[in-house]
């Protein structure tokens, strides 16, 4: 049996130890990982009417909204270029991917608050759990995707070989973001509930259901969100709409790459303290 011993003096001071512990660590998360995934995924769906259709509901419910709106010209699309109601949906689904991706972190965390204290495991195993999560639901939605193709007669072209960097980028984007926040969550359990309200503001500024103008105080916000590029890039790489250039969505995936290493030592630094003073 592995002997541990957990020590008062900061890591920062003897990085070399931890980081080899970091990294054998994260070797022992990936199984331990997909266990916790497969539980979390059965519990969630098992005493549903509708299963797995809910992970496709949010999109679908997005899309119908947007699709109202538009309807009884209560917001002004632009000219999509594609039928609008694929145009929604995409755009629906690549923000509920960021969203979830945000959010599953914190979620899975809280949930496993009550053993953190009493079983020694891999911290890391939570966030490769919560990665699982948000790629099924993910991967739900892009299961019906060749029915919409077909209903509206559009295919994806040869852009689509970027829609692996794409995915990654974004998941990594709200990863990122997530994993920075879970031990203020821990701590500040109204944390989740701000994020959530912040997102509801983020999608109205978001190019979901509407073509960026072209001018205004609206186009300044939509271009200073960094989601925006990063979520019309993947709805092109789906569709025959043009690939934006690599110069506006490249720089979100890359800083968010950075902002997830720092977010991952903040993580394995800052929970065990957490978790400590509140079980003390």
């Amino acid at each position: 049996m592995e002997e541990r011993i957990n020590s008062a003096e900061s890591v920062l001071r003897h990085p070399g130890p931890a980081l080899r512990s970091w990294w054998r660590e994260a070797r022992m998360a990936v199984p331990l990982g997909y266990q916790l995934a497969k539980r979390d995924i059965q519990a969630k769906y098992r005493q549903t009417l509708l299963g797995y259709i809910w992970a496709l509901l949010p999109a679908v419910a997005t899309t119908l909204a947007f699709t109202f709106m538009r309807s009884t010209k209560l917001l002004n699309t632009g000219d999509t270029q594609i039928p609008y109601p694929l145009y929604a949906f995409l755009g629906a689904m690549f923000w509920q991917l960021f969203s979830n991706s945000l959010l599953q972190p914190m979620t899975v965390v809280q949930a496993s608050k009550s053993i953190l204290s009493k079983v020694q495991f891999p911290r890391e195993a939570l966030l490769v759990s919560a990665v699982l999560l948000v790629a099924i639901d993910f991967l739900i939605n892009m299961s019906v995707l060749p029915v919409v193709f077909l209903a509206f007669g559009a295919w994806p072209g040869w852009d689509i070989l970027l829609l692996p960097a794409i995915v990654a980028g974004t998941v990594v984007a709200g990863m990122a973001i997530g994993i920075l926040l879970v031990p203020l969550n821990l701590i500040f359990q109204d944390t989740r509930m701000a994020v959530q309200m912040v997102l509801s503001f983020m999608i109205l500024i978001t190019p979901i259901g509407y073509v960026t103008p072209a001018e205004g105080w609206l186009r300044l916000l939509v271009t200073l969100n960094p989601m925006s590029a990063l979520i019309e890039a993947g709805r092109a790489s789906l569709t025959s709409l043009p690939m934006p250039a690599f110069a506006s969505w490249g720089p979100t995936v890359g800083g968010s790459c950075v902002l997830l290493l720092v977010a991952l030592a903040f993580y394995l630094i800052a929970l065990p303290i957490v978790v400590e003073r509140q079980s003390a």
